[in-house]
């Protein structure tokens, strides 16, 4: 099996951190990143049209409390949590 595929699979499964039923295809913007060991399972999320932090940890997590969204804002070495930019590239750690 292709890594692209085993890993397909483990985000559509929940695998990698997404709630269970999210996959891929249903989040605009999103590719898994692999490039590093230590950022394994991370995913990279571009910034859509109305997102705002607490959003997309909504979209990730499940939760969208400030733990949940400053830990993408800290990831990403945003200081203000309030600014992020369509089109704005995010890592979104596990």
């Amino acid at each position: 099996m292709a890594i692209t595929e085993l890993l397909s699979s483990a985000l559509a499964t929940g695998i990698l951190g997404l709630p269970m039923g999210l996959s891929q295809a249903n989040l605009p913007g999103t590719e898994i990143a692999v490039d590093s060991p230590a950022r394994k399972g991370w995913v990279m999320y571009t910034v859509q049209p109305g997102d705002t932090l607490s959003g997309i940890a909504l979209k990730f997590y499940g939760d969208a409390s400030r733990d949940s969204y400053m830990k993408i804002a800290r990831a990403n070495n945003i200081a203000n949590p309030d600014l992020i930019k369509v089109g704005q590239k995010l890592q979104i750690p596990r």
